[in-house]
């Protein structure tokens, strides 16, 4: 993660991992960020979304028929963002992420970065050159965050998850059962408070 990305993000802790399954064929890449004020203008762990640091990386966004993901997790509805992403080598990921504050799915998607990556798609299938348009408006995250201000208000502790899976032989469906079965074991309710005093009182904080 650049440094860039690491000031937007503003996070107190984070988790990055890759799990697999027994059979050693089923991989499920994971990154967590919590931040655990509860003020309710801190949304920067929600503004870098995979729409446009995985196409700053180099992928490149693909046509889905669903953008969003919905289902049922300790009995709170979750509804995450949906993309498929190709490689440059051509293998597809298909990738969740969203958020949560004080416990429940964010009230609005986080789809700000969506017509970002959509463009960068359109102009590499046309084989045109990036223009870097977005990458070099020093105003665009400005408004993005302006943006954010004006909805809702987000109060609590706050977490971005995203999860993603290699799209073997195209099957799709079989890369959203893999999400969506290892996220209803994976996400658990938690105790943000605890979590914030473990993590004041943890090892390397003391001096």
């Amino acid at each position: 993660m650049s440094e860039r990305a690491e000031a937007i993000l503003v996070a107190d802790r984070t988790f990055s991992g890759e799990y697999q399954r027994s059979d050693n064929r089923t991989t499920v890449n994971v990154f967590s960020a919590k931040r655990y004020s509860e003020k309710a203008d801190e949304i920067g762990l929600f503004m870098h979304t995979p729409d446009r640091c995985w196409t700053d990386g180099g992928w490149s966004l693909e046509p889905v028929s669903r953008s969003i993901s919905s289902w049922r997790s300790n009995g709170l509805r979750m509804r995450f963002e949906r993309r498929l992403f190709a490689a440059r080598d051509g293998h597809l990921e298909l990738t969740y992420f969203g958020g949560l504050v004080g416990g429940q799915p964010v009230p609005y998607r986080l789809d700000h970065n969506l017509s970002v990556g959509m463009k960068r798609a359109l102009r590499r299938k046309a084989g045109s050159a990036e223009s870097g348009v977005r990458a070099a408006d020093t105003h665009f995250w400005a408004r993005v965050w302006q943006g954010f201000l004006e909805r809702s208000p987000l109060v609590g502790p706050k977490q971005f998850v995203r999860v993603s899976t290699r799209v073997v032989g195209g099957d799709v469906a079989a890369a959203d059962r893999v999400l969506t079965d290892f996220l209803g074991r994976w996400l658990e309710p938690s105790d943000y408070a605890a979590e914030l005093k473990a993590w004041h009182e943890r090892p390397q904080a003391q001096g």
